[in-house]
Parts: structure tokens; sequence; C-alpha cells
């Protein structure tokens, strides 16, 4: 389907049921990938109050928190995604007689009444998959001003940052804080090469407390706004962040950055099932980030100096807008993406078949217990009544035979 005129694809984040987080931002790369796949000009951002005060029931964030995130985090840092063309925040009762049609919708399946949710990683492990396009952020000229305006009034030239994670919370082992003599010695080594190091702070932790590093110069500016933050990251010669929310930006930007991420089996959401099983990274395949970049590398375990060198010169010279997209990193975390990919297509499908389905079920086949390889068709009517709906592979050959695209 080709837009001639200028359309939009309706994106809904419904905070009933969408955190306020830095995961707006992963629902914004996902929301983006599907505007181009299904090529609508420009995105719609539709906003839906929660229950909760306006927002769903956070156990980390008060009422309080969530609305001072919203306001200086989430509206400040909409228009890093270019298309957004407009946006607007609903009660929902306002939107009770919205009727708009399945393919101009995201996420798939979405109501006021029965809302869903799509800021998970599981679509851009699809993305990848089906071989969807690169998306990046981008920060506003205002930004970029005030990012040099400073620079140059400290006649720095040529620099490199540090995102830092200080807080506590999941984070038993300490691994997502900076190891501070190890940072100590790469920030001497980069000033021998003539590059500053500049650290950005976590946000609590960005004014009026003592320095991080003794003589490193600390960015409290990009700490508060993620304008300033993703422009700081594109001038920059190099980032390196640890896991965390902010980081996220550095995955999918114009900039160059290394990603350092250690494994904690005693955190959930640090462990190697949380990857394999939501990700469809391998640990043991040191996978890459899904749907990230060239320019982006995601590095498992701690930092350590040689790393961190030996990670600016892998990206000297590799473009900060390149746009081809990592490999997989091998046979087991294909198999994975494969398994997280054909989950979400029954979810999807479960909603309404669309096209990109099809797509999807092409780059993905089934097989037997000898091994032997099942016919798509075959193997997906046995699940009908049995996690997909009753009904969807009809659905499925109709749209293939109309739009002659083989499964």
């Amino acid at each position: 389907m080709s837009h001639t005129q200028k359309s939009y694809l309706n994106c809904f984040y419904d905070f009933a049921v969408s955190p306020c987080s830095y995961d707006f931002f992963s629902f914004l790369v996902n929301a983006e990938m599907c505007r181009k796949r299904r090529q609508f000009s420009n995105i719609n951002l539709i906003f839906v109050r929660g229950p909760n005060n306006g927002f769903r029931h956070e156990p980390h964030r008060t009422d309080e928190q969530n609305l001072e995130f919203y306001l200086n985090v989430i509206l400040p840092g909409l228009h890093i995604l270019p298309t957004i063309a407009k946006y607007t925040i609903y009660d929902r009762e306002d939107l009770v007689g919205f009727s708009g049609d399945a393919y101009s919708t995201f996420p798939r399946g979405y109501s006021a009444q029965k809302p869903t949710f799509d800021y998970l990683n599981h679509e851009r492990v699809v993305g990848q998959l089906r071989g969807d396009p690169s998306v990046k952020f981008e920060s506003q000229d205002f930004a970029k001003k005030i990012v040099m305006q400073k620079l140059r009034g400290n006649n720095i030239f040529r620099f490199a940052t540090l995102t830092t994670r200080e807080i506590e919370r999941d984070d038993v082992g300490k691994t997502r804080q900076p190891k501070r003599k190890i940072w100590e010695g790469v920030f001497e080594a980069l000033r021998e090469k003539g590059i500053t190091p500049i650290v950005v702070r976590d946000t609590a932790r960005a004014f009026g407390g003592q320095s991080l590093f003794d003589g490193v110069l600390e960015f409290p500016e990009a700490s508060l706004n993620p304008q300033v933050r993703l422009a700081l990251y594109e001038q920059s010669e190099i980032n390196f962040t640890k896991n965390n929310g902010p980081g996220f930006l550095q995955l999918f930007a114009h900039n160059r950055a290394i990603y350092f991420n250690a494994i904690d089996e005693g955190v959930s959401a640090l462990s190697s099932k949380w990857f394999e099983n939501g990700y469809g990274m391998s640990v043991k395949e040191n996978a890459q980030y899904p749907m990230t970049t060239n320019n982006v590398i995601f590095r498992w375990g701690d930092e350590s100096f040689d790393l961190a060198l030996t990670g600016l010169e892998e990206l000297s010279s590799v473009s900060k807008s390149c746009s081809t997209l990592h490999d997989y990193a091998g046979p087991k975390t294909e198999e994975l993406s494969k398994i997280i990919a054909f989950n979400k297509l029954l979810i999807n499908m479960n909603f309404i078949v669309l096209p990109e389905d099809l797509q999807l079920l092409q780059r993905i086949d089934f097989t037997d217990a000898s091994g032997e390889i099942v016919p798509k068709i075959e193997f997906m009517s046995q699940l009908e009544g049995n996690g997909l709906r009753n009904g969807a592979v009809s659905e499925l050959l109709s749209l293939s035979e109309r739009l002659q695209i083989k499964v």
C-alpha cells in the first residue's frame, strides 16, 4: 500500500498499560518501524490517560514522579522522532467512539476499551527477521545549539561521553554502576588522544552534589532534557554507557556508541534468560541488539580499559548515520529470534491479519519431530483454536492470494 498524499499512522500510547519511563522511546522506535513498513508519511501520536492519576500504578514511582517524567522527559523528547507531526492527549471516555481502521492503527488491535501496548523489544526482533529498515532519532536544532555553545565555551572540540546509572534499584550485583578506576584510566587515555571526557549523570545526581570523577566535565543539561542529551551524543566522537534507560537513545541515534551490558542472574531484567526470551540475543554468541546498526556495539560483560579503547578504534571509520543493520551473531540468536517472532505473529493475527504477517511468515520455517519441513499453512491450521483464533488462516490465505505473496 502506498500513500501519495500526507497520511498519518495513529499511534496510541496508553498509560493504563504502558509505563511512564524511557520505555516510551522504545515505543517510538516500534511505531516508526510500523510507519515505514506501511508507508505512511507521518505519525499522529495519541496519549491516553491511565486510571491512576493519569498513569498506571508503578511500584517504583509515585504519581508525582510520573507526572514529572511525563512533563520533563516524554513531552520534550517527542520530536527526536521527526515524523511525529502532531500529538494529543485524551481521557479514555473521549475515545470510546474511535473507529480507525486496523492498517492505520498502532499497536495492533488497540481500542480504548481494551488497550494494547507495544513498547517491548519483541517488535524489533520481528523487524530484524522481516528485514525492516533501520530507525534513527535526531535532535532538533535548538538542542544542537545548546550543546555547541557549552562546548565552545569550555574550548572543547573533540569529546567522548560516559552515561552513568547511579540508582541501586534492579542492581543487586552493582553491574550497572560505573567502575571508577577503569573509567579514570579510559579518560586519561582519551585525553592523550586529544579527546575530552564528559559525564552525563543520573538526573537525580546532576546538580548540586560532588562530581563523580575529579576534573571531568559534567553536562547536567543533558541529564535533564532528552533533546540536549541526544544532541550531545550526536556530536561526540564516541559514547559509552552501561545498561540504563537514557542509554537507549544511543542505540538508535546518529552517533557512535558502545553499550556495556553485564549479566546478573540474580536480577530478572539482567539475566541471560531475559535477553534470550525477550530480545532473541544469545550471550554466548555475543549477539547485537535487534535493529541496531553498525555504528553501535553491544558489549557483553563489564567494561574494561581495553574494550573501551578497542571500541573507539573499531568505530572511528564507521559513519554515525550508518543504516546497515547488524547480522545475526550465530544460529542460536537466529533460532531465538524466530521463536519470539512467531509468538508475536500469533498475537497479532489474533486481532487481524495484515500484509506484514505474510512477509514475516516467509522468513519462518516449521519442522516436525523428525526435523522434516512442515507446510506453513498446514502448521498454522493446526493451531486454530489452540493459540490462534478460528478463521485466521482463511484470512491469511485470502490475503496471500489477493496480494500474490506466497507463503
